[in-house]
């Protein structure tokens, strides 16, 4: 079984609009030799410190949708893609967790994604 730590390379994008649906693409470390399936593979957003109805919780996961896998990219590690919702929390920060049927948890180190909206241009 693979080792649980730090093995999720990085996120792309790493920064999200709130209300956007995005795919993102997570790599794992070139290390990382377990085979990934669409069927058996889950990823958990975790938002920490959610606010809702004026009420703080600790922590809320919700469930992405896995898109895609790759198991042989023409370089680096493996992926997953998964599709970003939009909001679906206001947290002060989130982060992602790959698990597979086959290999358990691939913990994200300090890998977080960010949710930002941002207002760059208004026009009458």
């Amino acid at each position: 079984m693979e080792s649980s730590v730090n093995t999720l390379f990085s996120l792309t994008p790493d920064t999200v609009s709130p209300v956007l649906k995005t795919a993102i693409v997570i790599a794992m470390k070139e290390d990382v030799t377990a085979t990934f399936a669409t069927a058996t593979t889950n990823v958990r957003l975790y938002g920490t410190n959610v606010k809702w109805r004026g009420v703080t919780t600790p922590q809320v996961i919700t469930n992405l949708f896995v898109m895609s896998v790759d198991n042989a990219p023409a370089s680096g590690g493996r992926t997953v893609t998964v599709k970003y919702p939009g909001a679906v929390m206001d947290a002060d920060s989130y982060y992602l967790r790959v698990y597979t049927t086959d290999e358990g948890a691939f913990d994200s180190g300090e890998l977080t994604l960010t949710v930002k909206g941002e207002v760059t241009e208004i026009s009458p």
